[in-house]
C-alpha cells in the first residue's frame, strides 16, 4: 500500500531502518497535532480548517477526520484542567472527613484500572503525557459506549459542540473553496478507504 518493497520485513536491518523511519515521523505528527491543537484552542478555529492544516499532500479531508479532531481537541481540555489541578496544592480536609472517604472506598466496589487512572490527577504531572492520557480517555470512552452505534452517537455529538464552540476561520486558509470544506461525501483515495476500515472510531 505506501509501495514498500517486497522483503523488507524479512530483512532485520531494513525492517529495522523502517521502523526507525515510521517511529519519527509518527512523532512528528503527535508533535504538529498537538501544537495545532493548542492554538486552535485559543484562536478558537473551526475544526474543519484545523483538519485541512494538518492534512497532508494528496490527502481528502473527511468527516471522521473532523470527529477525531474534535475529540482531541476536548481531552487537551480535560488533560490540561487535570493538569492545572495536579499542580494546585490540596485544600485543608478535616481529619473525621478523610476517615469517612476512606472508609467509603474501602467499601465500594474497585473500578476498572483505566477510570482509576484517569480519574487520579497525581498521575497526570507534565505535558509530555498528553498521548497517554488520550490513550486512557480513549479506553474509558470505548467502555462507556461498548455498542458502536452508540459510540459513533457520542462523537457525533462531540463534534457538534465542537463546531458551535469553535468558530473562526484561520486567516492562511480563509481563500479554501467552502463547497471542498464542508462536502460531507467528498472524493477519498483508496489508501485512506483502506485505512479507515480498520479504524474503530
Amino acid at each position: 500500500m505506501f509501495r514498500i518493497p517486497p522483503g523488507t520485513w524479512s530483512d532485520l536491518d531494513l525492517a529495522g531502518e523502517l521502523r526507525r523511519l515510521i517511529l519519527d515521523v509518527l512523532t512528528e505528527c503527535r508533535a504538529n497535532i498537538k501544537q495545532k491543537l493548542k492554538r486552535s484552542i485559543t484562536s478558537s478555529y473551526n475544526i474543519k480548517y484545523v483538519a485541512l492544516s494538518l492534512a497532508p499532500l494528496g490527502m481528502t479531508v473527511t468527516p471522521p477526520h473532523w470527529s477525531r479532531l474534535a475529540y482531541l481537541r476536548q481531552t487537551y481540555v480535560d488533560f490540561m484542567g487535570v493538569l492545572n489541578k495536579s499542580s494546585a496544592p490540596p485544600p485543608p480536609q478535616d481529619s473525621t472527613e478523610s476517615q469517612s472517604e476512606e472508609n467509603e472506598e474501602s467499601t465500594s466496589t474497585p473500578p476498572h484500572p483505566a477510570a482509576q487512572a484517569s480519574k487520579n490527577n497525581n498521575i497526570w504531572t507534565s505535558d509530555m503525557q498528553f498521548w497517554s492520557f488520550v490513550d486512557t480517555e480513549l479506553n474509558n470512552t470505548r467502555q462507556t459506549y461498548p455498542n458502536e452505534g452508540d459510540l459513533l452517537e457520542f462523537f457525533s455529538g462531540n463534534l457538534l459542540d465542537d463546531l458551535r464552540k469553535y468558530t473562526k476561520i484561520p486567516k492562511s486558509l480563509a481563500n479554501e473553496p467552502k463547497d471542498i470544506i464542508n462536502d460531507p461525501n467528498p472524493v477519498v483515495f483508496e489508501w485512506q478507504v483502506l485505512i479507515q476500515n480498520f479504524m474503530v472510531w
